[in-house]
């Protein structure tokens, strides 16, 4: 074990008697979360063991707590906005579907409450832990054995899609290394990075590669806290570096990069070196994801204030009057219908088109308040491992640009930890 972390450890353990057993459910809860293998009558599973810790603990909810009043705001506008949907322009839109996606945003809301109201009795150390078994079959389910078998109302399916999958390792990593610096030596915990990047980079995926590196910059200061003062002394420095990368004189070095990272991630690589599917002018999904935001803009100008309603977005009809557009030309190969019923492949734009401006300035501030917190730690030398739930609320938060990844379980957990840990010194 790290002994520079022990202390942390045995802090965060100790927990009365009376919540052992809401714990062990805790962590079963949220090895699923992390491994969504498991459904049953269509739900997840985790859906009924937080159903059977609400009745154990009883109206936690009416408890007073930080963030408590956004978090209810947030779930009216969404229950009012799913009410008053244009139902006459939403395809496959019914009264059943309505009413089961209020009762999860209402599970997803308790459960970021949850997070909160009892931070002083989740044993952090245990979570993480669980978190960090899910990540491992999560990771197993993905690459090596995947099951997909269902009859009698149970469904097991051990490889998630690859965009729920890069989400779910963002989110996770930072949070189960909580556990593992604590467990384990720092090169085994550095090891244990690499594996996280090299899970990630086998996707294929670029968005998620660039944020985990970055998340990989806060264990490091962990382990090596002077790293901190350097990051925030260096700032500027590595701002212009960033833009001297995208020069002529630097090319040469890029394609030697690109070369090295081209066998784990050709994407990644294409993209370092700004050519074919690399260029995001060219790039399909980059234009795909920019044709997404100038219909949630077309959706804006008219519903304004409470959007079209909770998972609307793929189901509306809208103009897509951009489409048309030179821009849009690599586009050519589907119609307006077929993008019509596609995701928004973006968090914000997704909560602006279905929630309009209110809900999204309510999401902005629920995200802020934590974000702010964790701002104000490094610029203190405060941050601690106990604060790692805000670098996944973090990486999260910059991969929202780049998925719609609102419902689920995953993103409000993440938010209820990360509002959980402003109270922490």
């Amino acid at each position: 074990m790290s002994s520079q972390f022990t202390i942390s450890t045995q802090m965060n353990t100790s927990q009365s008697n009376s919540f052992a057993g809401i714990q062990s459910l805790l962590n079963l809860f949220t090895f699923f979360v992390v491994f969504p293998a498991l459904d049953v009558m269509g739900n997840s599973v985790t859906f009924y063991i937080f159903l059977y810790i609400i009745f154990s603990v009883g109206t936690f909810w009416s408890a007073s707590f930080k963030a408590k009043s956004l978090l209810f705001l947030f779930l009216g506008v969404v229950l009012l906005s799913t009410i008053l949907a244009p139902h006459d322009r939403i395809r496959e839109k019914t009264f059943t579907s309505g009413f089961i996606i209020s009762i999860q945003f209402t599970y997803w809301i308790l459960l970021a409450c949850f997070m909160v109201v009892f931070r002083n009795k989740i044993s952090l150390y245990e979570l993480s832990k669980w978190v960090f078994y899910g990540v491992i079959a999560a990771v197993v389910g993905y690459f090596v054995v995947v099951l997909k078998v269902g009859g009698g109302g149970v469904f097991i399916n051990t490889k998630m899609p690859r965009n729920a999958y890069v989400f779910t390792m963002l989110c996770s990593m930072p949070l189960s290394f909580y556990y593992l610096m604590q467990r384990y030596s720092k090169y085994a915990v550095y090891f244990i990075l690499l594996c996280f990047m090299v899970a990630l980079l086998l996707t294929n995926g670029r968005s998620g590669a660039i944020i985990i590196m970055l998340e990989s910059i806060f264990v490091f200061i962990l382990f090596n806290p002077g790293l901190l003062k350097f990051l925030k002394v260096l700032l500027a420095p590595i701002i212009l570096l960033v833009l001297f990368v995208q020069s002529d004189a630097v090319q040469p070095y890029m394609e030697s990069f690109a070369e090295k990272v081209e066998p784990l991630s050709p994407r990644l690589a294409s993209l370092i070196l700004g050519e074919d599917e690399g260029d995001l002018s060219q790039d399909k999904s980059w234009l795909h994801r920019k044709l997404m935001i100038d219909k949630s803009l077309e959706i804006f100008e008219e519903f304004p204030l409470l959007g079209i309603g909770a998972t609307n977005f793929s189901k509306f009809d809208s103009e897509l009057e951009t489409f048309d557009e030179d821009r849009y030309s690599r586009l050519g190969n589907h119609d307006r219908d077929w993008y019509n019923n596609r995701s928004a492949h973006n968090t914000y734009v997704q909560i602006l088109s279905e929630f309009g401006a209110i809900g999204l300035a309510i999401f902005l501030i629920l995200l802020l308040i934590p974000l702010t917190h964790l701002v104000k730690l490094l610029f203190n030398n405060e941050f601690k491992i106990h604060h790692l739930p805000l670098i996944s609320l973090m990486g999260m938060s910059i991969h929202f640009y780049a998925i719609s990844t609102i419902t689920g379980a995953v993103p409000w957990m993440i938010l209820g930890l990360a509002i959980a840990c402003t109270y922490r010194k």
